[in-house]
């Protein structure tokens, strides 16, 4: 859009819109019914007992179809600028995607760590095993990040001590 150029954007999302919808009708049928896609979903997400599971086709439509958007939008950035740098970000984009999956399986961990401990019969027991598998997640992604040297953790690291330096002068 800052290129006074709104066709290429607003076209490739028109065309993700309708990968979405189209992607939206197939995947509520076929997992709608008895199917090898439904049986390998239900199985991967343990869905196990669940009779309606095509809802699941929503979320999974938008995925690819943004996915999707992303790439091709990257793609006409790369042919329109030719003075950044695709393979920084993409390199930035792979080590976060590797800390999202990590904390995904440490946040998931804890929560089974935590059953050991923790009464899961009360609000209070189930809320303090969400809250302290998402501080753990967190904190994986966090040492993640830095020990793959992220600039983005190394900025966010020294805002925060910047930050935490003035409160403690003041």
């Amino acid at each position: 859009y800052a290129f006074h150029n709104t066709k290429t954007p607003v076209l490739i999302s028109l065309i993700s819109i309708i990968i979405n919808i189209i992607f939206s009708f197939i995947f509520i049928w076929s997992l709608g019914s008895s199917s090898i896609f439904s049986s390998f979903i239900s199985d991967i997400l343990k869905l196990k007992g669940i009779r309606e599971i095509a809802i699941l086709g929503l979320p999974l439509a938008f995925s690819i179809a943004n996915i999707f958007n992303f790439f091709v939008l990257l793609q006409a950035f790369n042919k329109k600028i030719d003075w950044w740098y695709p393979k920084y970000i993409l390199k930035s984009l792979a080590r976060i995607i590797l800390a999202t999956i990590l904390m995904g399986v440490a946040a998931y961990s804890f929560l089974y760590v935590l059953d050991l401990f923790l009464n899961t019969r009360t609000f209070i027991g189930i809320a303090l095993q969400g809250i302290l598998a998402a501080m753990g997640g967190i904190v994986v992604y966090c040492l993640v990040m830095f020990l793959l040297k992220s600039e983005e953790m190394k900025g966010i690291i020294r805002e925060v001590s910047s930050k935490i330096k003035s409160l403690l002068l003041k």
